[in-house]
């Protein structure tokens, strides 16, 4: 449980199920909207933030689910040029609703670890989504 409460507050308690909030990924994820700004970062600026746990907002150009149904939030349209989230299948069933189909073309905020792959910087697994405020 500490565990728990030490990530509800570096994430200002707005991301896991157990810190009892409506932005869980955990429980209810995918929210529209909240009424609080959150810190956040630029695609581009995710490079020199990669190893961190951070707020990555930008602009989803092309979202899709590939054969493994996996799915991708990706900034650009070719995902090499750009951000890319990404949720594994097995994670989908975490989010209160789909979130290609919920976030393809919108502005969002997704809260993870950046890491790299190959040539692109990415969210793998992410802690939060949520449309940008």
């Amino acid at each position: 449980m500490k565990v728990i409460a030490t990530l509800c507050f570096v994430l200002g308690g707005l991301s896991l199920g157990a810190c009892g909030t409506n932005g869980a990924v955990n429980s209810a994820p995918a929210i529209p909207h909240s009424n609080e700004k959150t810190k956040t970062i630029s695609g581009a600026q995710a490079w020199n933030h990669v190893g961190q746990l951070e707020t990555v907002e930008f602009h989803v150009a092309y979202a899709f689910t590939d054969n493994a149904g996996t799915e991708f939030l990706d900034q650009k349209v070719h995902y090499t040029q750009g951000f890319v989230v990404t949720i594994f299948a097995s994670d989908l069933g975490r989010f209160t609703s789909d979130p290609v189909s919920s976030f393809d073309g919108q502005t969002i905020e997704a809260t993870g670890t950046i890491s790299t792959y190959g040539s692109y910087v990415e969210i793998l697994d992410p802690v939060r989504l949520r449309l940008a405020r």
